[in-house]
């Protein structure tokens, strides 16, 4: 498994802390990436911030403005297969998002990304492929194929 991907997998479950008091990790990560200028503690949008953080605490040089989720559009190599350890950036209302690989389903109409602030957490989360307007991939690292899970069902490593 890619070094960033099980570094998320070790934060799994870490959550924004609502209210004036923070999450000291995500805290951690803004400050030592120089995000600190963001404002907005851990309820500002952190999920590139959190995958910066678990990409540079694995030794990955996450993008120059990682705190943009479109701005891992430009970090590594790009794909067009999805992967465990992909990094897809997917269109939202109002931006965008990202989130790493790491299952498929079925049919390849979904996938499921780990990643970052989704549901204020770090968590797996289904989504469709429709959204996605990029993949990339580390330079230098082959990524083993994404496996095949029924949408919803959990990681086994979870």
């Amino acid at each position: 498994m890619i070094g960033y991907l099980a570094k998320m997998r070790h934060y799994e479950g870490l959550r924004e802390t609502p209210g004036p008091v923070h999450n000291s990790t995500i805290m951690g990560w803004i400050k030592r990436l120089g995000f600190s200028w963001l404002g907005g503690g851990d309820e500002t949008p952190w999920c590139g911030t959190g995958l910066a953080g678990c990409m540079v605490e694995s030794g990955f040089e996450p993008p120059k403005d990682a705190f943009r989720a479109a701005s891992y559009l430009k970090w590594g190599t790009p794909t067009t297969t999805l992967s465990e350890g992909t990094v897809v950036v997917l269109k939202r209302p109002g931006g965008h998002h990202v989130t790493v690989a790491v299952a498929v389903s079925p049919g390849g109409s979904h996938f499921c990304g780990l990643g970052a602030n989704q549901g204020n957490s770090i968590k797996e989360s289904w989504f469709s492929t429709e959204h996605i307007v990029g993949m990339r991939n580390p330079v230098g690292h082959a990524l083993p194929a994404c496996p095949v899970r029924k949408i919803g069902a959990s990681s086994s490593m979870s």
